[in-house]
């Protein structure tokens, strides 16, 4: 849309001192919520950036190895409202779906596929997976696809290409549907 903020990403910021830098990731689009937030989102740090700014923002966190997680509801009129640049640390998401398995993300319908003629097991990718799918276990890359959530991190991290995002579940997101997705990625 062409109205849009980035705000101060609230998981960073509930971390004070701890939480990541930059603060200023979470992006609110369109009306009336970039309306809403400037009016009353004070506390945290508002601004108004253009749709190049968005992207800019965007990248830079993916580059860094963060999530970009995309978030909706049907009481916002099935629209998506926010993009937020999770990383591990701060994300109360991230954290409560590793941690405590609570199903509050959804995959992206594509999963992690692994070059083994191009993957020297240098561990970069698994270092930046933030749903623990990828791990170096013996000097080799071991991949657990049911973990995987298909969010492209590991793609950028790889120095050599051995990465790369294959299509695993073209309906996944067409129609975003919660109540459909939920049962897809839960964990027993």
């Amino acid at each position: 849309p062409e109205s849009l903020a980035v705000i101060d990403c609230p998981c960073r910021a509930a971390r004070g001192d701890e939480g990541c830098l930059p603060r200023d990731v979470c992006l609110v689009l369109g009306e009336p919520w970039v309306s809403f937030v400037m009016a009353y989102g004070e506390d945290s740090h508002p601004r108004q950036i253009t749709q190049e700014e968005a992207v800019e923002i965007c990248e830079r966190q993916h580059a860094a190895g963060n999530v970009q997680a995309i978030f909706w509801k049907e009481s916002q009129n099935n629209r998506t409202y926010a993009i937020c640049n999770c990383c591990i640390c701060c994300c109360t998401a991230l954290q409560a779906y590793n941690y405590v398995h609570t199903p509050m993300l959804a995959g992206s319908g594509y999963k992690c596929l692994i070059d083994g003629e191009k993957c020297n097991a240098c561990g970069k990718c698994a270092g930046k997976c933030k749903f623990f799918a990828l791990k170096i276990e013996n000097h080799e890359l071991l991949y657990d696809e049911e973990k995987c959530l298909g969010c492209g991190v590991c793609v950028r991290q790889c120095p050599n290409g051995a990465v790369s995002l294959r299509q695993d579940n073209p309906s996944a997101c067409e129609p975003l549907d919660v109540e459909k997705l939920i049962p897809l990625y839960q964990r027993q």
